[in-house]
């Protein structure tokens, strides 16, 4: 006989109207993580909302893949949809599936190896102006150089400087109103023009701009640059036979961007200062580069031989995943056994799950051979979900893997870079990710230490 479903559990400390978000404001990363304990779906308040979180692998699973179709995209999406457009990120449904078949050739594995001479080439070009023994700051040159990696493969040379840089100042902006009005939803403060408020429809206005300009330069030229721009012009759907229009462009580029961009650069940030304070694996790192570059730029044919390398990307995503990703019950629904109300906004986190003891051992610690495969076997798959899951998969996981692969690559094999003081690495929870502090490193030469 079937149980019963259930109520799902509330965690403790709401507050009236406020619900759960001066936690989810002060200390996401460690409110998320407390959750587990409380059941495998767990009730918060986001403002006088109610959110349903999901803690389980399993029952994520059944969320994102065994009843997908019972879950539509979430109060993110919706939240985000009047400034960025209906982009793949934020459609559910049949659209979604037309606009994901649409963009997959710009993702498929040889594709994204194409960049690889890019990405090298940006990440030496960004090195190069560094000197030896000066502190650097390392979090600001990550951000710019992750931006500027994907501009330029989304928009070629319509990515000059300028644009990089001005899409730079206008990212931060928007991602820290968009985080207020996720976890204080429909507060009549929105609607007063603060500067704050001000800054987050001008920055979102101005992101859009950029980016039709660069569509109009595209047809004009019309020749494949080898972007993601040349390929969303001229692909036409398999099924319907449809294009993209250039509003459809814009929204996919911009949630592209939005996607690519801060959250690679806090990856590899976040890489380099684990391995700053890990001096044998960073030894291991650059003995590695040493035997399978010898000197030379990485290629994508040299990603399968730097094996300890991909486990600390691997290790770096684990750690430091997304906090808060969301869906909405399209239907009465029962997950995980708790009974699911219709239109209920649902949350994961796959920083909850990939930090959970549970499925990772000493899960706080970075330990990147906890990916050597005679431990990888214990590990559970539904356990890793640093790019979400499902049908809705961030798009660039491929790209972003490898981008990381590559940058890392090419400064490690130039350049050991030591923390400026002992303390350790530190993580921010914020706008829906995880960042890293802004601490100086001081950048050495390699066979001068």
């Amino acid at each position: 006989m079937e149980t019963a479903a259930i109520s799902a559990p509330v965690a403790p400390g709401r507050l009236f109207l406020a619900g759960h978000a001066l936690s989810l404001w002060r200390k996401p990363l460690e409110f998320f993580r407390d959750l587990a304990r409380h059941g495998d779906v767990v009730r918060i308040g986001l403002g006088p909302r109610s959110a349903y979180v999901v803690t389980d692998p399993d029952v994520l699973h059944q969320m994102l893949i065994t009843d997908a179709e019972s879950f539509k995209q979430g109060l993110l999406s919706t939240m985000t949809k009047p400034l960025i457009g209906e982009s793949s990120s934020t459609l559910s449904g049949e659209e979604h599936r037309k606009r994901r078949r649409m963009l997959a050739p710009a993702f498929r594995q040889h594709r994204v190896n194409g960049y690889t001479a890019l990405m090298s080439g940006l990440s030496a070009e960004r090195a190069a102006g560094w000197r030896e023994g000066e502190p650097i700051a390392l979090k600001g040159e990550m951000n710019d150089l992750a931006l500027t990696t994907v501009v330029t493969a989304l928009m070629a040379a319509e990515a000059n400087r300028d644009a990089a840089r001005e899409i730079r100042e206008l990212l931060p902006v928007f991602l820290k109103g968009l985080f207020r009005r996720l976890i204080l939803p429909g507060f009549l403060l929105d609607l007063i023009p603060t500067k704050g408020n001000r800054g987050f429809t001008t920055s979102a206005r101005r992101l859009r701009e950029i980016i039709t300009e660069a569509i109009s330069t595209a047809r004009a030229d019309a020749t494949d640059r080898g972007d993601v721009l040349s390929i969303l012009i001229g692909v036409r759907d398999e099924e319907t036979g449809d294009r993209y229009t250039d509003t459809q462009i814009v929204d996919e580029l911009m949630a592209l961007i939005l996607a690519g961009a801060e959250t690679t650069g806090s990856m590899l940030t976040l890489a380099f200062q684990n391995l700053a304070h890990d001096p044998g694996g960073e030894r291991r790192l650059h003995a590695e580069l040493d035997e399978v570059l010898g000197g030379r730029p990485p290629t994508a044919e040299d990603i399968p031989r730097l094996v300890f390398l991909q486990r600390v990307v691997d290790e770096t995503l684990r750690m430091y995943a997304p906090w808060m990703l969301t869906r909405q019950a399209a239907t009465d629904t029962v997950l995980g056994g708790v009974r699911i109300p219709k239109n209920a906004f649902m949350v994961y986190s796959p920083h909850l799950i990939c930090r959970d003891e549970r499925w990772y051992p000493d899960p706080h610690r970075w330990d990147p051979d906890r990916w050597a495969p005679e431990r990888i076997e214990g590990l559970r798959k539904r356990a890793w979900v640093p790019f979400g899951g499902g049908a809705h998969i961030c798009p660039g996981n491929i790209f972003a893997r490898v981008e990381m692969i590559i940058h890392i690559a090419t400064i490690a094999s130039r350049w050991q870079l030591r923390p400026e003081t002992d303390a350790p690495v530190a993580e921010i929870g914020s706008a829906a990710l995880v960042h890293p502090a802004d601490t100086p490193v001081i950048p050495v030469r390699r066979g001068n230490s």
